[in-house]
């Protein structure tokens, strides 16, 4: 299952439902809503304004523990993801299916 929820008061409190759900209900991956800053990173993890984000990550890594079959990825794809789709054509170009950039592996 891959989330793609936005960060309002709403969609933290459907995410979390989504991660539940999933855990009782045979969901093999989960990719949380997580497309954006790097929150693996522990100065960006003390901003406050990640806070939902990281008791998500919480929730994963216990239903992971707890249900063998259960697995998440989190995808960081980089602060201002919809900004560079829809601003900056010539960075990500959907048309063409092509990017340009450094890929970190």
């Amino acid at each position: 299952m891959i989330s793609t929820l936005g960060d309002t008061a709403g969609a933290v409190t459907a995410q979390k439902a989504l991660i539940e759900a999933s855990t009782t209900n045979s969901v093999k991956r989960f990719i949380p809503s997580e497309f954006g800053s790097d929150t693996m990173n522990t100065r960006v993890r003390s901003f406050p304004f990640f806070a939902d984000k990281l008791k998500h990550q919480d929730m994963l890594q216990r239903a992971a523990s707890e249900h063998p079959s259960f697995s998440y990825s989190i995808l960081i794809t980089g602060p201002f993801l919809d900004w560079g789709l829809s601003v900056v054509p010539f960075i990500i170009n959907v048309g063409s299916r092509s990017a340009q950039g450094m890929i970190k592996v």
